[in-house]
């Protein structure tokens, strides 16, 4: 790596969620610094290489039963995913995805949710065969209220049952405040419910035009890709195909996986493997942390952040030692273990955590001081043993009894 960023790239664990303004901060660095620039290309790279390889996918979009030859994939080129809209009603919806499940037994289909819905609505259409839920505006705000809107879909369809949700990114004029917007919602899923974005649709804003960039060869729209891949390791990244060929090569190269159309020859050309789905399904849950930010006031430090309201919290101080804490996972009895919430204020802990679908253990080691504390959550069913490696003070939002009842050895009992 050439600079600071890159090492510090190089070096992130790709479980530290990404705060907005960390990401955004890098996004500037970036588009004032060439080398900056290229060590974010190379991050993406590498990310990109880890968690899809060469594969590169076909996706596509209807909204209207019937013979389309929009559903007749060009040779060589499976539907890998296949957006179901929202925009003929509900019983549109669930017709068009029960005719599909039984057309295309091996693609997975995404349903956006219709601008009106209910949870009776929701499972319905995950009834009738969709695999992933799709929330996002197509028109891009990012005000207030369309963010607490969206989060208000995801919660609504993870209730209806949906496990993979995913988000839309339209990004134009305004690249940072909507690349901002695009990790509000993300985190929500980690933090809140437990859950990696299944899939991020990128577009350009056709009424946004995006500056910034002194160097004309220089694309911002590369660099916003190469930063949700970076931000986004595990979840799959569409971009249209509707860009020249030299251009759409290197949106692949740093990140997407997924082209929302017919894949160019030239993929295949340069070695891209095509897949009838995704090689990674990032629904699979696991632990995850980010750093929280704290700001100077009155010569004292605030962090600030936002977790679900449980009526008991435990402030929890545990001195450095070879004993563990944890020892064991959650199935979600209640709201507060799902996902379990905490913060390390001060201290270092080691965590060694597995997930059912995945049983090889992984360790985390995550270190805190009072300028940089950190928030981690612990999905359900993830087994984790927490040793402190330093004198540690944590705060988890639930009480002794809740963690006591909803406590459960590894390997999870069948039931």
């Amino acid at each position: 790596m050439r600079t600071a960023t890159g090492e510090m790239l190089a070096q992130r664990e790709r479980r530290c969620l990404w705060s907005p303004d960390e990401l955004v901060a890098v996004y500037d660095d970036a588009l004032g610094d060439p080398e900056i620039w290229d060590d974010v290309l190379d991050a993406a790279r590498c990310a990109r290489r880890a968690g899809f390889a060469n594969a590169v996918g076909r996706s596509d979009t209807v909204a209207s039963v019937g013979p389309a030859p929009r559903l007749d994939a060009p040779a060589g080129q499976p539907i890998a995913y296949l957006e179901v809209l929202g925009d003929g009603g509900t019983a549109r919806q669930v017709a068009l995805l029960a005719q599909l499940r039984q057309e295309l037994e091996g693609s997975t289909i995404l349903a956006a949710v219709p601008e009106q819905h209910d949870l009776e609505t929701l499972r319905s259409l995950r009834r009738a065969g969709a695999d992933v839920c799709v929330c996002g505006d197509r028109s891009g705000p990012t005000e207030p209220a369309a963010l607490q809107s969206l989060l208000d879909a995801q919660n609504a369809a993870f209730a209806a049952g949906f496990t993979r949700l995913g988000l839309t990114a339209t990004i134009g004029a305004d690249a940072r405040r909507q690349l901002a917007f695009v990790l509000l919602q993300s985190n929500h899923l980690m933090e809140e419910l437990g859950l990696h974005p299944h899939t991020i649709a990128v577009r350009r804003d056709p009424d946004g035009l995006q500056g910034g960039a002194a160097d004309g060869l220089r694309d911002p729209f590369l660099l916003q890709i190469a930063l949700l891949r970076v931000a986004h390791p595990s979840s799959n990244v569409v971009i249209p195909a509707d860009s020249e060929p030299d251009l759409f090569l290197r949106h692949l190269d740093v990140g997407a996986n997924l082209v929302g159309g017919p894949v160019p020859p030239a993929a295949t050309t340069e070695g891209y493997r095509l897949v009838a789905d995704a090689d990674i399904e990032p629904e699979l849950r696991e632990l995850s942390y980010r750093r929280l930010a704290s700001t100077d006031d009155a010569g004292g430090l605030i962090s600030e952040f936002r977790t679900k309201r449980t009526e008991t919290y435990m402030l929890v101080r545990r001195p450095a030692g070879p004993g563990a804490l944890g020892n064991n996972l959650h199935r979600g009895l209640y709201r507060s273990k799902d996902p379990e919430t905490v913060v390390l204020i001060e201290g270092s802990l080691s965590i060694t955590s597995r997930h059912p679908d995945r049983p090889e253990p992984m360790v985390t080691v995550i270190t805190s001081t009072p300028r940089a504390p950190h928030k981690l959550t612990i999905p359900r069913n993830v087994y984790h043993e927490v040793v402190a490696k330093a004198d540690s003070l944590l705060l988890e939002f639930s009480s002794v009894a809740e963690d006591t009842t909803d406590s459960f050895p590894w390997p999870l009992p069948s039931t």
